[in-house]
């Protein structure tokens, strides 16, 4: 009698649609024929737990010869290896990484949150010596400070078919000679100090993705513009960058400075986009911006291949008011338009609000010094929680009304809610 199965595309369906619930993928698993795929997304990435036991338990699982899960890994994951050491002591996270070997599928790599300073230097050299080197190719970055910058570049160099790096808040002590960055290798690159720019900028790898402030990363713009797909530059007042060699731009992020949010400012840099790929567009500004709306809507539908524009805003009104009023003053891309708040505007807020509550100023004050600020979306949002118990609301809707920086439909608004 045979027994009803699913065929393989099916069942990968299902458990790809799964994966975020490892509760179901144990259940399924239970079943024969779910099996495979389900320990596919249950043990894809390992992490080096902190706890004593979770350490020991991982050196058991990675020596047993009898292990059915070893060829499921596929990403490892090492956080806070300082704190690992502390923790664990120099000898246990040694005999664990020299264990990594016996995981022969493993292609991807991420070390985060690690002063390797304060990391016995042993601890590196073995992650260099016995991670997997025949099949990983991605080697992640995060949150790293080396002593020397000679130390990164030794690290990528171990692996010899590495494909992409992405390196996000990496920093060291010291810079000095390297060689060239190695080969055939595409990079992500997000905060890191200019050694690691100047490297690549003098080898003119290939950037996929960039990210930091204008002046930091304009001539490695100038040098590996051609091969930058996404990029996010935040732009200073007197920025003189130049975007125009990055003619293969699928994703553009710019950040204007709060002073300098002015219809030129923004007209003039996406006059330089020659990119006739790009996408999605992204440009957080500060309100109120004094522009031509016309002459952006324009410069805005010239980019054909445009299927998303979103404007980041971080002081005004509300989400809502301003997508109406953006939609009304930009008609050529309101069907591709989105308005959205910065977070941050958010945290700006919240600390405002901490920091009044926390000299005694009562809720009046913290209101008008919001406004002042230019925060009128969180003011009017303050107000709508408030209104509902207090008898001072009317009389804080009309202060609305008279200092809210905002567009008319913000005023209307607040108007309308308090019948005035």
């Amino acid at each position: 009698m045979s027994t009803f199965t699913f065929p393989p595309e099916i069942i990968d369906m299902i458990t790809d649609y799964l994966h975020a619930s490892p509760r179901t993928l144990l259940s399924l698993s239970l079943h024969p024929s779910f099996l495979p795929s389900a320990r596919y997304h249950l043990f894809s990435s390992l992490s080096v737990p902190l706890h004593t036991r979770g350490l020991f338990s991982l050196i058991d699982l990675l020596a047993s010869p009898h292990s059915t899960m070893k060829p499921y890994i596929q990403r490892l994951l090492f956080t806070d290896l300082t704190k690992v050491v502390a923790i664990h002591g120099l000898g246990d996270v040694v005999r664990a990484i020299r264990n990594l070997i016996r995981l022969p599928r493993v292609n991807a790599v991420k070390v985060a949150n690690t002063h390797f300073d304060k990391v016995p230097g042993e601890v590196l050299r073995l992650l260099m010596c016995h991670l997997p080197h025949s099949d990983l190719t991605s080697v992640v970055l995060e949150g790293l400070h080396f002593s020397r910058f000679s130390e990164v570049v030794r690290f990528l160099g171990a692996f010899r078919g590495l494909a992409s790096v992405e390196a996000r808040r990496v920093s060291w002590t010291y810079g000095g000679y390297v060689p060239t960055p190695p080969p055939n290798v595409e990079w992500k690159i997000a905060e890191v100090d200019g050694d690691m720019l100047q490297w690549l900028a003098g080898a003119s790898a290939t950037v996929n993705s960039l990210e930091g402030e204008d002046e930091t990363i304009k001539d490695l713009i100038r040098s590996t513009g051609p091969s930058v797909r996404q990029l996010q530059v935040r732009l200073s007042e007197d920025s003189l960058i130049d975007i125009s060699p990055c003619t293969s731009l699928r994703s553009l992020h710019l950040h204007f400075p709060p002073t300098s949010s002015n219809g030129h400012d923004i007209t003039g840099t996406l006059s330089k986009i020659q990119s006739k790929e790009l996408q999605e567009l992204y440009i957080g500004v500060s309100l109120p911006i004094v522009v031509d709306w016309d002459e952006l809507d324009k410069s805005l539908s010239r980019h054909r291949s445009l299927r998303k524009i979103c404007f980041v805003v971080s002081r005004g009104t509300t989400q809502s008011d301003m997508g109406r009023y953006f939609a009304e003053v930009l008609p050529r891309c309101r069907d591709i338009l989105q308005v959205v708040p910065s977070k941050d505007s958010e945290l700006e807020i919240a600390a405002v609000i901490f920091a009044l509550r926390a000299e005694g100023h009562g809720y009046t004050e913290q209101c008008g010094t919001i406004c002042r600020l230019g925060l009128g979306a969180v003011a009017e949002l303050h107000y709508t929680l408030y209104s509902g118990y207090n008898s001072q609301a009317h009389e804080w809707n009309e202060y609305l009304v008279d200092h809210v920086a905002g567009t008319k439909y913000v005023r209307r608004r607040i108007q309308d809610n308090a019948g005035l």
